[in-house]
């Protein structure tokens, strides 16, 4: 593991900041920020490079179809992240609840989104946990897979890719980064504001400036 759990950063969209989910994760020492950049009620674990969407199933129903901006939101949300989890919750799981939660798993059945039905705040939470837990390499195969995105980057002509997977930045972080501020000379010139706009955590922001501004 690369350091204690409750260290980890962790992103959240703005609609969550006063939420269960929230307060939850603030109890457990994860280091939050929040977002307006990422998709709506998203929860995004930098560390193990996965993605979490908190969908209230009894709120996505009007006039008895699964309003427009749910599909919208979850388009977009699978879109950005390639490790992508649905938390489906509901208190109880009934018939018009199993009916959503079909329709949303049979059109996105190809894709890499993964949906897990949960009844409250404390089991999405659990469910986050052991997934992104799960999805932490040990540190030796971090280093590898670093080693092998320089390599590739480098072969690629790719400079600033290659630079910020050597700062151990994640494929999705690089991603963001380069479509949000551009190429390395750019990139030595942002501001915190410009880096944390680019959904990055504030240790990655900062780290990232004391590299440049050293």
């Amino acid at each position: 593991m690369a350091g204690p759990v409750g260290a980890w950063p962790v992103i959240l969209h703005q609609s969550l900041e006063k939420s269960e989910i929230s307060r939850l994760l603030r109890q457990k020492n994860f280091k939050i920020r929040n977002s307006e950049s990422v998709t709506n009620n998203s929860i995004i674990f930098p560390m193990s490079g996965v993605a979490f969407m908190i969908l209230h199933l009894k709120d996505v129903i009007s006039d008895g179809c699964i309003r427009a901006e749910v599909w919208e939101s979850i388009d977009k949300f699978i879109q950005v992240h390639r490790r992508c989890y649905i938390l489906a919750e509901a208190p109880c799981h009934a018939e018009q609840e199993q009916c959503v939660f079909s329709a949303i798993q049979e059109k996105y059945m190809t894709s890499s989104l993964q949906m897990i039905p949960v009844h409250t705040p404390a089991e999405s939470i659990q469910a986050m946990l052991n997934i992104s837990k799960s999805l932490c390499k040990p540190m030796g195969e971090v280093v590898t897979r670093r080693f092998q995105g320089v390599l590739t980057h480098a072969m690629c002509g790719d400079v600033t890719g290659a630079a910020l997977t050597q700062l151990g930045l994640t494929e999705p972080q690089i991603q963001f980064i380069q479509d949000g501020i551009g190429n390395l000379a750019q990139l030595a010139s942002a501001s915190r504001e410009d880096l944390l706009n680019c959904s990055l955590d504030t240790d990655t922001a900062d780290r990232i400036l004391d590299i440049f501004h050293k």
